[in-house]
């Protein structure tokens, strides 16, 4: 009884040590307030947080509005930036913001810009001083659904759309996904077009360049294996040369989600929706290795689309959409050698429900975002919250 008692008074003091890391920066209302925030944040040398909301802002044609770029201050106060209107600017701003400078952000919308039938293939955007600028809108054969933008030092952008491209075969109606170039002029090159077979279709999260200017990345869907993962295959780890070029280094067993991060000797890192979704490592030569198999109660499940992050001691940092406390979601810490440490399991009110977008690091804190959660008023996914902006300082 007496060992009991002891093991009850330490999960609970480690419960409370937890709720004290954790805090609440800003909870969404929902309306022109924004709600949903999916992507992962930027954050400034001031302490300054900047992101996007799917949903909110100006009504448009969209439902529950077209989305929103916003700023909150280190005390918790939020600007909106800007709200998409759903035309030409696009709508549902869904990967959040890349920051090259201050002030200077770029970013995509899955939708809008271009019609058919007022939709459109969604836009690249950049935004500056508040100001919001369309640089480029998608026609379908080029991509559809960008979901990753990565500036170049040459002022070119280089992304992936999960959509479009090659509007044949299995990719006919919603087309298999493409890597493309922006150049700083605003004109595209699309570098490849993935046919959904061996070759992969579905690619998120961007790309991985490395010196000799070869492009690395994962692709959901496709692999020498189309019968797993409901039919659609589990995914591929690709290298795209200079020339266009494509060669698969590895076929995964289960979908790849999300961007990959390097340690910078060679290894990438990333997640995948494994069962109750993993953390792998992967070298660029294609050898692959599982560093943590999420086991789907109080561990987590369901890594987010936004990748990790990685400390200067190659420890990396996720969350997980489900599991953790009544399936909310969890923030989590992997070491290099394998072992997972649950940071903070959400609750599912006020402290917000299932993070999607990534991490980002700061100052000793953690920053992310919940797609639910928070203020639970009916207009928010009738009760379910609108999603919030939180902080997690980092254990020493």
């Amino acid at each position: 009884m007496r060992k009991i008692v002891v093991l009850a008074l330490v999960l609970i003091g480690c419960s409370l040590m937890a709720h004290a890391q954790y805090s609440v920066l800003y909870s969404f209302k929902g309306g022109s307030d924004g709600l949903d925030p999916w992507g992962t944040l930027t954050v400034d040398q001031a302490g300054n947080l900047y992101g996007t909301t799917q949903y909110g802002g100006f009504p448009g044609p969209c439902y529950s509005g077209c989305g929103t770029i916003f700023e909150i201050s280190p005390g918790g106060q939020k600007t909106i930036l800007h709200s998409f209107t759903g035309g030409r600017d696009g709508y549902d701003p869904f990967i959040g913001l890349t920051q090259t400078a201050p002030g200077n952000f770029y970013g995509a919308t899955a939708s809008g810009g271009l019609p058919p039938a007022g939709m459109g293939f969604g836009v690249i955007f950049g935004l500056s001083n508040g100001i919001e600028r369309v640089i480029y809108m998608f026609k379908g054969k080029d991509g559809w659904a960008p979901d990753a933008v990565q500036p170049q030092p040459d002022g070119s952008l280089i992304g992936t759309a999960a959509n479009g491209g090659m509007l044949t075969g299995v990719c006919a109606v919603y087309g298999c996904g493409t890597v493309f170039r922006i150049d700083a002029t605003g004109n595209e090159t699309t570098l490849y077009k993935f046919r959904g077979g061996a070759d992969g279709g579905v690619p998120t999260g961007g790309v991985f360049q490395d010196s000799e200017g070869n492009l690395y990345g994962t692709a959901a869907e496709g692999g020498s294996d189309l019968s797993g993962c409901g039919g659609f295959g589990c995914g591929v780890f690709y290298r795209l040369d200079p020339l266009g070029n494509q060669t698969v280094l590895f076929n995964f067993g289960g979908n790849p989600v999300g961007p990959l991060v390097s340690d910078g000797q060679g290894n990438l890192y990333g997640t995948e929706l494994n069962g109750n979704g993993d953390v792998f490592k992967i070298d660029l030569q294609g050898q692959y290795s599982t560093l943590y198999a999420f086991q789907g109660h109080a561990d987590g499940a369901a890594p987010g689309r936004g990748g990790l992050i990685m400390d200067a001691a190659g420890n990396l940092y996720g969350v997980t959409s489900f599991g953790g406390t009544n399936g909310n979601g969890t923030i989590f810490k992997v070491t290099p050698s394998g072992q997972e440490t649950v940071l903070y399991r959400f609750e599912g009110g006020a402290d917000g429900s299932q993070p999607v977008g990534g991490l980002v690091a700061s100052g000793g804190y953690l920053y992310g975002t919940t797609s639910f959660g928070g203020i639970l008023s009916a207009e928010c996914f009738g009760g379910l919250g609108c999603g919030v902006v939180f902080k997690f300082k980092i254990p020493d």
